[in-house]
């Protein structure tokens, strides 16, 4: 929508297991513009090559969340959880085993939580052990978003 609209301050970004396909992904997007590219080809999948980017993993993000979590060595964050470190850990191992994209379900079930609190909490604290990577994601965002290609 914003490439259609002459405005490329933007950027996306794709599960981690989505990056062997960018090219697929870049001819999607070319396709659904149809007739309304700017750009010639090269100067086009240059564009999308910078702007499409990927989260974290080789995985679906639940589960590299979960993953990560489970491998943490302190949950600074999760104390408000009130239980101990090897029952987050068991519930991490439980929650992997619930399936693609069910993580969290099986997670907050498990605490007697909302789902969505459980997944902002895991969340801060992947921000917490994982700063560099969540620094590096903001960085590329802003030095997309300030580009003015």
């Amino acid at each position: 929508a914003y490439y259609r609209e002459k405005n490329y301050k933007f950027c996306s970004f794709l599960d981690g297991d989505k990056r062997g396909c960018q090219k697929q992904h870049i001819e999607t997007i070319k396709k659904a513009l149809e007739t309304r590219l700017d750009h010639t080809d090269e100067l086009f999948i240059s564009m999308m090559q910078k702007r499409l980017k990927y989260l974290p993993g080789t995985t679906w993000p639940e589960k590299h969340l979960i993953e990560e979590l489970k491998n943490d060595a302190k949950f600074e964050y999760l104390i408000s959880w009130g239980i101990s470190d090897d029952e987050i850990k068991s519930y991490c191992t439980e929650a992997l085993q619930a399936g693609e994209h069910n993580e969290f379900h099986s997670l907050a079930q498990n605490l007697g939580k909302d789902r969505n609190s459980v997944f902002d909490d895991v969340c801060k604290q992947y921000a917490i052990t994982h700063k560099d990577i969540v620094d590096d994601l903001g960085k590329q965002i802003e030095e997309l978003l300030d580009n003015h290609e």
